[in-house]
């Protein structure tokens, strides 16, 4: 397998995992914890309630930093894990497992 194989077969498990996560804490409404990197170049660290997915398959989550409703690309997460914190939808989940 040629490299540019490996990195889209990695990318594609990337997102599987993430979706996977996502779909788990939608579920169970438990707080995602994300380490994010900004149009800027800049890494943070989220702590997020997924609600929906976009058309081009970006996340509509609340960020509990921001506090409000963010556009997350799973392309510029570097790192994604589901917590035990439990939140109360605060808006229609439209994320089904």
């Amino acid at each position: 397998m040629d490299n540019r194989s490996e990195i889209q077969k990695e990318w594609y498990e990337f997102v599987k995992a993430c979706h996977e996560k996502i779909k788990k804490a939608a579920t169970g409404h438990t707080i995602l914890k994300v380490s994010y990197e900004d149009k800027k170049g800049m890494i943070s660290t989220r702590h997020i309630e997924p609600y929906s997915f976009s058309e081009k398959g970006d996340l509509y989550a609340f960020c509990k930093e921001k506090n409000g409703i963010r556009q997350f690309k799973l392309q510029q997460f570097k790192s994604i894990e589901n917590t035990n914190i439990n939140f109360s939808p605060k808006y229609e989940i439209k994320i089904k497992p």
